[in-house]
């Protein structure tokens, strides 16, 4: 098996240069640090928390598979070994490959932390899964009774999260029903503090949208300080051109789910490379 190394640096503008940069020796006394042996790894998402400790998202092949796992990294450069097991939380589920797509942060006062990303079948189709991590890392139980929700719907994959006020978690991707004939959806979902699928929100925590006729997806998503959820992404333009050409998509929800009539057209707009345009779709 090949092995892959990650390599992780903090970086600083020295006083005096103007375009050149050197290396922080004040993070782990070199600048950087190398972690990952004994195994393929490559490096998710990043996060700063609010003490200046970093998280690291990682997905892992190592001789148990494939795993989504997350490191913690004080702000010296020295891995936090109080974190997870050994300073990494991993999350892996027997049958599947598990890859971490985004980290969210909850309040510092509070410092738990929520993961989401897929779980792909041996068939290579996604389905959803979202954890909640106490602070030093394992799973926190108080989230559905076992610290993670698998909505268990083949076709479904996310590609970013965000945290409400509340503690709900949101979730942006796509659902590929996986039929011939019928394309991806933009789709979100909503959890509740607990754990359990929002019933408030969309139908029974769920909205689907659709823009054309092609794949359309999530790419990154904000909620508002009234609860409102923008979101953008990509929209399939139908055809038969090679590749495939596609939109960028945005839309805005109300807190039940309901696309905000006030953005766009009918809660949707549409961006073409020429300008914006609105569409009815």
């Amino acid at each position: 098996m090949k092995h892959t190394l990650i390599f992780f640096a903090l970086w600083c503008i020295m006083p005096g240069w103007v375009s050149a940069q050197q290396l922080d020796t004040t993070f782990n006394h070199t600048g950087y640090i190398i972690f990952g042996a004994g195994g393929d790894v490559w490096t998710a998402p990043l996060r700063s928390m609010p003490n200046g400790d970093l998280l690291v998202g990682r997905n892992v092949i190592d001789t148990t598979g494939k795993c989504a796992a997350v490191t913690k990294i004080d702000v010296n450069g020295n891995l936090d070994t109080g974190f997870g097991i050994g300073g990494t939380f991993k999350f892996e589920m027997n049958g599947f490959r598990a890859e971490l797509v985004d980290i969210a942060l909850y309040p510092a006062a509070d410092g738990r932390i929520a993961l989401a990303g897929n779980l792909w079948d041996q068939q290579d189709k996604p389905k959803i899964f979202v954890a909640r991590l106490t602070p030093n890392g394992q799973l926190d139980t108080t989230f559905n009774g076992t610290g993670y929700h698998l909505p268990g719907i083949v076709g479904q994959s996310a590609n970013t999260m965000a945290i409400t006020s509340q503690g709900e978690i949101v979730l942006g991707g796509s659902w590929d029903f996986q039929f011939p004939d019928i394309d991806a959806d933009c789709l979100l979902l909503r959890f509740r503090e607990n754990g359990s699928a929002d019933p408030n929100f969309g139908v029974n925590g769920q909205v689907l949208t659709d823009f054309f006729l092609g794949d359309d997806a999530i790419a990154d998503l904000l909620i508002g300080p009234n609860g409102n959820i923008t979101v953008c992404g990509k929209g399939g333009i139908p055809g038969n051109a090679s590749p495939a050409r596609t939109a960028g998509v945005m839309a805005r929800y109300l807190d039940n789910g309901g696309l905000d009539p006030t953005f766009g057209i009918g809660g949707k707009a549409v961006y073409m490379p020429t300008n914006w345009m609105y569409f009815k779709v």
